[in-house]
């Protein structure tokens, strides 16, 4: 019985290794002029085919496009809003895999950054 549990906990310690979110780095979409104000960039990242919206502020009414770079298909993602320590999840299994471009737009400024989805 121990063996099972201790091949159990090793187990389960080694896929949880496995499972790792990876940052996807955005950008700030020019728009021929510089705000004069800071502006605040939620954090982004996936595991697999899991998105994650992170925050240290809460955010309203984000409107989030990912585009399939391949087949220029578009996913739309209305009104999100994300709470301060509490991400907002997206799971995309419907989309497959690819490459992907992800698009938020914060109260009138956007940010874009690239991933990559790969079926497992």
């Amino acid at each position: 019985m121990k063996r099972i549990i201790t091949l159990l906990l090793i187990s389960m310690t080694f896929f949880s290794l496995l499972a790792e979110e990876r940052n996807i780095e955005l950008h700030r979409k020019a728009h021929g002029t510089e705000p004069r104000s800071l502006t605040y960039i939620p954090t982004v990242t996936h595991d697999d085919n899991i998105l994650y919206i992170y925050s240290d502020i809460s955010l309203e009414n984000l409107q989030v496009t990912i585009t399939d770079l391949s087949t220029g298909t578009i996913f739309h993602f209305n009104d999100i809003n994300v709470f301060y320590s509490q991400p907002y999840i997206l799971h995309l299994n419907y989309i497959g895999s690819g490459n992907f471009k992800i698009e938020i737009d914060l109260k009138g400024t956007r940010y874009y950054g690239y991933f990559e989805l790969v079926s497992k």
